[in-house]
């Protein structure tokens, strides 16, 4: 009557009535607890509160499904009254219309509270992403190309970092475009990258440092290749390491 459903604490079938019951019935806990759920579920549907079931003891023990049911519940106090008028205590605190509409509402807002705490979680969690977004974007500026000062250039060309000046102008610019660098001072930045010569464009170049000073490799006068290491002056000019050796093993005269 009051459903097709019954509520049922996960205790229930360890309890020490369900063990006295098994006992006086001579079954298993699992099997006591079968039973009582067939008694607990027909009077669910044939009233709303558990009381007043026009039957009597042996009709129980035919709804368990087992003799004997009845007279155990009476044993450790979950059957009460008389054959005809029987009841079972308690049964509204956990079955019946009323108490099924609380354990539902219960549900209800365990379930909203759960989505809340998830909801405000996942808040949470975006703002963070958010602040860190903000955090990692504060202070960077546009990144259009940026044009070196005139004083940037006199000071590339002074030290000879301006070898490579185009060429380490654009990957300097490429740079701050792919990662969105920017920088209070961008000609200090451009002058600290060609310092450090970002790209390895000056070393690919063939370019040398000399006494401080980037200066282009000069030419070896066998191979013609530029002299980026070693170098020994012969009569015919400077002479790479490597065509030196060559010419001690007679490789060429």
């Amino acid at each position: 009557m009051a459903g097709d459903w019954i509520k049922m604490q996960t205790a229930t079938p360890d309890k020490p009535e369900v063990m006295q019951i098994a006992r006086a019935i001579g079954v298993t806990q699992e099997a006591a607890f079968g039973h009582l759920f067939r008694v607990w579920s027909w009077a669910d549907q044939q009233s709303l509160n558990g009381h007043a079931l026009n039957v009597t003891e042996n009709d129980l023990d035919v709804i368990a499904r087992h003799a004997g049911v009845a007279t155990a519940m009476r044993e450790v106090g979950w059957l009460g009254g008389e054959n005809g008028h029987l009841s079972i205590p308690n049964f509204d605190r956990h079955n019946g219309e009323s108490s099924k509409k609380r354990a539902l509402a219960s549900d209800r807002k365990r379930t909203q509270r759960s989505r809340q705490r998830r909801d405000t979680s996942v808040t949470r969690e975006e703002k963070r992403r958010e602040d860190k977004k903000e955090k990692k974007g504060r202070g960077r500026g546009p990144t259009e190309p940026f044009t070196p000062k005139e004083s940037t250039r006199a000071w590339a060309e002074k030290r000879g970092f301006a070898i490579t000046w185009d060429a380490s102008l654009e990957y300097f610019n490429n740079y701050r475009a792919a990662n969105g660098k920017s920088y209070v001072d961008l000609d200090q930045a451009f002058e600290n990258a060609l310092s450090a010569d970002w790209g390895d464009l000056r070393k690919k170049s063939g370019a040398r440092n000399i006494g401080g000073t980037v200066q282009s490799a000069p030419p070896c006068a066998h191979c013609t290749k530029p002299i980026t290491g070693g170098h020994t002056k012969m009569s015919i000019g400077k002479v790479c390491d490597k065509c030196r050796a060559e010419y001690m093993d007679g490789k060429w005269k």
